[in-house]
């Protein structure tokens, strides 16, 4: 059985954009995602509780705190099992140096 998982971060609303596109929004209406993954950055609490409407269950929804996000109550890293997969999620903004695979393989 497929699952359409939407992986969307560094959205940085309202900071950077005002809002999400509506033709976005309109391709991305509940009920057409089963998860959705955020590593960081999404913005506004109006944001994140659109990203949570999207999911088929508010468990399937993921977030992860990125260096712009205010929630203390996100965590900086999770791991999620979707299927068969094994999905570590992280903003990245914690790896020094950007870039370095074994900074982010300690990670």
């Amino acid at each position: 059985m497929s699952q359409f998982v939407l992986i969307i971060g560094d959205l940085h609303i309202p900071h950077r954009e005002i809002e999400i596109p509506e033709k976005f929004k309109e391709m991305l209406g509940p009920g057409k995602v089963q998860h959705v993954i955020c590593p960081g950055n999404a913005g506004n609490q109006e944001t994140i509780d659109w990203l949570y409407s999207l999911g088929s269950a508010k468990s399937n929804c993921h977030f992860t705190r990125g260096d712009f996000d205010e929630s203390p109550s996100m965590n900086e890293t999770k791991v999620v099992s979707i299927g068969s997969f094994k999905i570590g999620i992280v903003h990245g903004h914690q790896i020094v140096p950007w870039g370095d695979l074994e900074a982010l393989a300690a990670v």
